[in-house]
């Protein structure tokens, strides 16, 4: 750079002819050419720009004919930041900027930079500010770098959580929702759609079930899309579509009436869909992502949609898998209820009809004793008949008829409510004093050629069961022992509970 400084004419410029330079510029341009940094110094009240070759590489096209120039005039894009440096500067102040950004047109086109940035004052002898020490380090790569980090961390923690979300949701709706949502914030993407791979009765409409980045109602009033040129690939698994300008795709306008996107349609101009997929093949459905600006989607884009498409089909697959397993279950619940109900009424019915046959057994047998009753009944009747009772004796046959009544009343009620048709119901009871209620009916049952002994406990002896299927079991007892003693063959019963 000295050779260029060196041949340059700088009698038109403020600085005016190199041999006539002050010291203090001599020196610090001298600084500015030794650095192994990228510096500037900018002159006077114009900025006189003054550069080594560091700083030439940054410059670009530009060099070398800004060397000697206004700032203002050698970069015009940035000439308001400049300008306000310069003035800072001149009135003794520094400046630092870190990943300062900017646009310039070094190469011609616009380019979005970023620059570590430090003035300093470059003092005269008398101690005022002549100029500006610039130092310029180029940023952009490490700043391009880190935010590609960032934005890979922030790719890698959507898909890490979406994979989460997928794996704890069994419930589809909400699943592909989620997915959606995931696929627009991945790709970036202005709007984003999950369609079911459903035909009508035609063969011909795809059904829409999820929708993110847009209202529902946006799609709903252009009724159900067709499948298309576009649309079918990915209903077909035939690979990830990419379009950077939809407008222009071959495939693209092949379908009337519309020949395109129905009027009302959301702007599209760049395309990426995805086949969801399940692990048997079939094609679940399809991811479908838009934007209104061309060129918008990548490769990079391609890899991470198939990626959630893939999660997708695994989600969907467990869910349908979930759902199926559940509609088993409960068809299996369903079944095991109705036939533990088929159960419950057979043994009701056949808890029953043992109680009406034991019921049977014990009319037959009581039927004798019930008889005997009734014939005390009448005898005492007729006894009182008689003219020339004493009191005495009519007292006496008076009680055996109220007593002799009392007994076939008892005997009635017991038999009715033996007879009376009920479900389990298991209570506790004291097993000694249900016995000790049954002992008249027992002797009644058991006739008059068996002694019904009780041996009971003066203890209380609790059992929780239903009280009419114990009662039933003792009565049995009554009602064996008879038989047995009919047939010629009682002898002794006992029984230890």
């Amino acid at each position: 750079m000295a050779p260029l400084i060196a041949a340059h004419d700088w009698s038109a410029s403020t600085t005016g002819p190199l041999a006539d330079w002050p010291s203090h510029l001599r020196f610090a341009t001298a600084i500015v050419l030794q650095s192994p940094i990228p510096m500037a110094l900018l002159w006077g009240a114009e900025g006189i720009l003054i550069y080594n070759e560091h700083y030439a590489v940054i410059a670009g096209r530009y060099h070398p004919a800004i060397l000697g120039r206004p700032v203002r005039e050698a970069w015009p894009e940035a000439a308001a930041f400049n300008q306000d440096v310069l003035q800072t500067c001149l009135a003794g102040r520094s400046l630092t900027f870190a990943r300062q950004e900017m646009t310039i047109y070094r190469d011609g086109a616009a380019e979005q930079v970023f620059f570590d940035l430090s003035y300093a004052p470059v003092l005269d002898p008398d101690g005022t500010p002549a100029g500006a020490l610039a130092t310029v380090i180029e940023t952009t790569d490490a700043v391009v770098l880190e935010q590609s980090l960032i934005a890979e961390t922030q790719t890698l923690e959507t898909l890490n959580q979406t994979g989460a979300a997928l794996a704890a949701e069994l419930d589809i709706e909400p699943l592909v929702q989620m997915v959606t949502d995931a696929g627009v914030k991945l790709t970036g993407a202005e709007f984003g759609a999950y369609f079911h791979n459903l035909l009508d009765e035609t063969g011909q409409r795809l059904d829409i079930f999820t929708l993110s980045g847009a209202p529902r109602a946006k799609f709903e009033a252009l009724g159900r899309p067709r499948e298309t040129a576009i649309f079918k690939p990915t209903f077909r698994n035939e690979g990830v579509v990419r379009s950077d300008d939809i407008l222009v795709d071959d495939r693209y306008g092949r379908n009337l009436p519309y020949a395109g996107m129905p009027p009302g349609h959301l702007a599209v101009r760049s395309y990426l869909a995805a086949s969801v997929v399940s692990r048997t093949g079939e094609v679940l459905g399809g991811l479908l992502f838009g934007h209104s600006e061309p060129g918008r989607f990548t490769e990079r884009h391609e890899r991470l949609l198939s990626s959630v498409a893939a999660q997708a089909a695994i989600a969907i697959d467990n869910a349908r898998l979930f759902s199926a397993v559940q509609d088993v279950n409960n068809t299996l619940e369903r079944r095991v209820s109705e036939r533990t109900d088929e159960l419950t009424r057979a043994h009701d019915a056949l808890r029953q009809a043992q109680k009406m046959e034991t019921l049977g057994q014990l009319t037959g047998g009581i039927a004798h004793d019930f008889n005997n009753l009734l014939t005390v009944i009448r005898g005492s009747a007729k006894l009182l008949m008689r003219p020339g009772l004493t009191e005495n004796r009519r007292e006496r046959y008076t009680d055996a008829i109220a007593q002799t009544a009392d007994r076939a009343a008892k005997l009635t009620s017991q038999l009715l409510a033996f007879a009376r048709r009920s479900s389990l119901t298991p209570q506790v009871f004291d097993v000694g004093d249900t016995i000790r209620r049954l002992h008249d009916m027992m002797e009644m049952l058991a006739g008059a050629m068996i002694e019904v002994d009780l041996h009971l406990s003066a203890d209380a002896c609790y059992a929780n069961a239903d009280v009419t299927q114990f009662e039933t079991a003792i009565v049995n007892m009554a009602v064996n022992a008879r038989c047995d003693e009919t047939a010629g063959t009682a002898d002794h019963y006992r029984s230890t509970l």
